[in-house]
Order: C-alpha cells, then sequence, then structure tokens
C-alpha cells in the first residue's frame, strides 16, 4: 500500500511540498469536513511509529483561537506519556481523500465529565488529492467561476471547488443557513466560449471562518443539470489542477 493510501503519515518531501495547504478556510473546512464525516484520527505521538485511533468531538473556538478536542487513547501507554510539549503527527480523510498535519502541543484536560485531548487548529496540512476528483483553491483565474443570483446569496467568495462541490465564504450567520439547503439557478462560467453550465449547490456542512473574520462558511455538493457538461468541467479542473501544480513547483 502506497503512502496516500494507508493510514501512516506520508514522509516523503516532494509529496509534502506539492500538496500542503496553509489557507485558513481551506484548513478549517477540511477539519469540519473530517468532524462532520465522523471520521477516525489516526494520531502518531511520535511522528512516525505507534498510534492510537481518536476522533474528534468538539471544535472549539475561543477568542481568535481554535481547539479540536478529541478522544483520549484507550491505552495506558499512550495516555502516561503524554505532555504539553507532545510532538505528533495526526491523519484522517475527508471527502475520501487523505490529510495530515502535526503539531507540538497537546493537552489532556477535562471535557465535561471525561479526559480528552485538546489539539490547536492547525495552520496548514497535507491533503494528498485523487486525480479525479481533484480540489482547487480559488485563485485569479477562478474567482469568477461560480455566479449565484443576488436574490438568492447577495454575498459570497468562492473558496475552493472541484467536481463534487465547492466551499465558500457568505453573509449572514450560520443560523440563517441550514444543512440541505438547495441553492439554484448557479451557474459556472468556464471563459471557455461555451454557455454557462447550470448547476444546483446542496449545503452539507456550515462553520464560521477561522482567520479571525468570523464569516460564515457553506460547504456544498454540486449536481450539474445537464450531465453533459460533466466532462466539459472535469476538462477544466484538470486543465487546473496542472496549472496550480505547475505554479506551486515554480515557487519552490
Amino acid at each position: 500500500m502506497s503512502e496516500q493510501e494507508g493510514n501512516a503519515p506520508i514522509t516523503n518531501p516532494q509529496l509534502i511540498k506539492e500538496f500542503s495547504i496553509n489557507s485558513p478556510k481551506v484548513v478549517s473546512r477540511l477539519i469540519h469536513t473530517v468532524f462532520e464525516e465522523e471520521n477516525a484520527l489516526y494520531i502518531f505521538p511520535n511522528l512516525v511509529g505507534n498510534y492510537f485511533m481518536s476522533e474528534i468531538i468538539e471544535i472549539e473556538v475561543e477568542g481568535e483561537e481554535q481547539y479540536i478536542w478529541v478522544t483520549c487513547p484507550s491505552e495506558a501507554e499512550f495516555r502516561k506519556n503524554i505532555n504539553s510539549n507532545q510532538v505528533y503527527a495526526v491523519v484522517s480523510f475527508a471527502d475520501g481523500v487523505k490529510i495530515q498535519f502535526t503539531g507540538v502541543k497537546m493537552e489532556l484536560l477535562p471535557h465535561g465529565k471525561v479526559q480528552a485531548l485538546r489539539l490547536p487548529m492547525p495552520a496548514r496540512l497535507v491533503r494528498l488529492q485523487r486525480r479525479n476528483h481533484a480540489r482547487l483553491l480559488v485563485d485569479k483565474e477562478l474567482e469568477d467561476v461560480l455566479h449565484i443570483p443576488e436574490d438568492v446569496i447577495q454575498n459570497y467568495e468562492l473558496i475552493d471547488i472541484s467536481l463534487g462541490g465547492c466551499g465558500m465564504q457568505v453573509s449572514g450567520q450560520p443560523k440563517d443557513y441550514q444543512v440541505g439547503l438547495i441553492i439554484r439557478n448557479a451557474t459556472l462560467h468556464l471563459n471557455d466560449g461555451l454557455k454557462p453550465i447550470q448547476v444546483a449547490l446542496i449545503v452539507r456542512n456550515i462553520f464560521v471562518d477561522t482567520d479571525g473574520t468570523g464569516f460564515t462558511c457553506l460547504g456544498c455538493a454540486m449536481e450539474m443539470l445537464n450531465k453533459s457538461d460533466e466532462t466539459r468541467f472535469q476538462k477544466f479542473i484538470l486543465y487546473n489542477e496542472q496549472r496550480q501544480r505547475k505554479a506551486r513547483r515554480g515557487s519552490f
């Protein structure tokens, strides 16, 4: 099994460089996705080697800081060695894609009536893409791809986009939206000389941005009204994935 497929942290420096993400919005979206999907965490206290399994029980906002509360290991050998300067790696999966991050502070603290581990929200993480379902961070060439009628959502900013959905920052409070909400009459403008693609967006998760602005963010699944447009959009995603990968390689 390859590093990309297993639950062990990847160690290949080239892969870590190529797939690192340091956008607070995207990092937050992925961590919330792990939480919403109730995916297991594989926590490696010494970065590699032995690990224990855990899960997220809460994502806490404390001023401008955010913390991830996770369940304690049942194994005594792990519990007795936990300290506030603990170096660790965490591996999980979001939207079926492997993610990982590292940290240097792991606190064993009371959480309600039980003991739990509190980890700081990572500043960056590594996400290993699936080639046929790449999720693109929005740059200048992609910021105007999605159009939503003003009478549906007045102010929004696209964060990332893939064949399966998108993440966006929107106006209003989390209570103004609900999971399962369908946003109709949205369109994708690919700048390929053809007509826009009509899509419906289905809200899958809702959370507050972690960059200090407090904006509401939506994670949405996307359905195309005309299935024949999927191949066209896939080519668009593939082209831009390759463009961004070349740009990242050139930046190091």
